[in-house]
């Protein structure tokens, strides 16, 4: 059963997030926020504990990617069809295009720089499946993502851009912050979905969802039981949040992020 959380809240000028990148001044304007997601368990043989089980796309070896093209946006959504013209809300211009699979080491955007630079592009898209060691993490407006295939990484966060993938598996999590970008996937494998107030649009059976803005009914944890459900080094007590670097780094490091018999919210019909 799918269910739909929608996300619509007032903001203050001025308020501060804490995120994984610098705490910066938020705008006022509040889109509304969408975030589909499935009921379930983990994939077969997968744990459903602190989701430490998932595997994660480490790249054994190296792997020869080909060289991307550089085009513009309507020579590269000629290319795909018009996939992307169906998936992007906002004007771009330059696209640095890989054709086929993609296989990187590292962060997602540093090992893309070491191929082709990043300067003056506004998307990077990948017509096949995309395996990153690292995190994919796109905070900064521009380059926003978009992916045919699989995608395979150690996380993947959205900030101020656009990045529409398919299905997909992330080793710890996957972050919306804030409410300037859009993060939407097909069925994704991960053991945690966080969102604050972020234009979310994600179907990620057996995830435990964690609403990093307020309490949501649709969130496992909420404002209302952050506090009292995860380890003190993971939580921001006065906002009665998540710190997600801290619960980031605790996931790495194998260390739980739940205290004893924390659950979250009680099953829903």
């Amino acid at each position: 059963m799918i269910k739909l959380w929608d996300l619509s809240h007032d903001h203050d000028a001025g308020v501060r997030v804490s995120s994984p990148r610098d705490s910066r001044r938020c705008s006022t304007s509040t889109p509304r926020a969408d975030w589909s997601r499935g009921r379930g368990r983990a994939p077969d043989g997968q744990k459903d504990v602190e989701g430490l089980s998932y595997p994660c796309p480490i790249v054994a070896h190296m792997v020869n990617n080909s060289a991307p093209e550089r085009l513009s946006f309507a020579a590269a959504d000629s290319r795909l069809a018009q996939a992307l013209s169906a998936s992007f809300e906002s004007d771009y211009d330059n696209v640095l295009l890989f054709d086929g699979d993609l296989v990187l080491e590292g962060g997602f955007l540093d090992a893309v720089a070491g191929i082709g630079s990043l300067d003056g592009v506004d998307l990077v898209v990948v017509t096949g499946d995309l395996t990153v060691s690292g995190p994919i993490a796109l905070y900064e407006s521009l380059p926003g993502l978009y992916v045919g295939g699989t995608t395979r990484a150690e996380t993947l966060e959205g900030g101020d851009c656009e990045i529409y993938i398919q299905d997909g598996t992330f080793t710890h999590l996957v972050y919306g912050d804030y409410n300037n970008g859009i993060l939407e996937t097909r069925t994704v494998e991960t053991p945690w979905v966080i969102n604050y107030d972020h234009d979310l649009r994600v179907s990620a059976p057996g995830a435990r969802l964690v609403d990093n803005y307020g309490d949501d009914d649709d969130a496992d944890f909420g404002s209302e039981n952050i506090v009292e459900s995860f380890v003190a080094e993971v939580v921001d007590p006065e906002g009665e949040s998540i710190d997600v670097p801290e619960f980031l780094e605790r996931l790495r490091a194998g260390l739980p992020v739940l205290r004893p018999g924390a659950g979250g919210a009680a099953p829903r019909a």
